[in-house]
């Protein structure tokens, strides 16, 4: 995997923004499962537009779904998971490692799967695990050391 230019998108205007301007790829959240609770997020509301953003783009999208899951919101997702499974979102960034499962089942196996930087992993060791369970990219805390994300690269 090489270095992608990876913007947020908190509405529509920053998606297209961020395509607009050479974006590799775009993150945004759902508004019912985002971390960001306060932000605009996106509803099904915008997913004829987010959709025509992307198609014939050549860029990629990823739904974040990085808050903690209780119950009530678990039960959420899996209910709203068919209109999910909708939108045109080549991974999902999360940090419950209960969605898994969960996102494999409805998903397929393949689905794509990256780890939140809300997850805090930090060394080699974890991020073994992580690939272990599935994830195709590790999104290291700020606080990471630059030696340690050598070595975290390289084991």
């Amino acid at each position: 995997m090489g270095v992608e230019l990876l913007s947020p998108a908190g509405n529509l205007e920053k998606l297209r923004l961020a395509f607009a301007y050479g974006a590799d790829a775009a993150y945004l959240g759902l508004s019912d499962f985002s971390l960001r609770s306060n932000a605009k997020n996106f509803t099904t509301d915008d997913l004829e537009q987010v959709r025509a953003l992307k198609a014939g783009s050549g860029k990629r999208l990823y739904c974040t779904l990085n808050m903690l899951f209780d119950e009530a919101n678990l039960a959420l997702l899996k209910e709203q998971l068919p209109v999910i499974k909708t939108w045109p979102f080549d991974a999902f960034i999360i940090s419950d490692i209960g969605l898994v499962p969960l996102l494999q089942d409805a998903l397929g196996p393949s689905v794509e799967l990256h780890l939140s930087t809300q997850a805090s992993c930090t060394n080699s060791s974890s991020a073994s695990m992580y690939q272990k369970m599935g994830f195709r990219r590790v999104i290291l805390g700020r606080e990471t050391p630059l030696e340690d994300i050598r070595r975290i690269k390289d084991a």
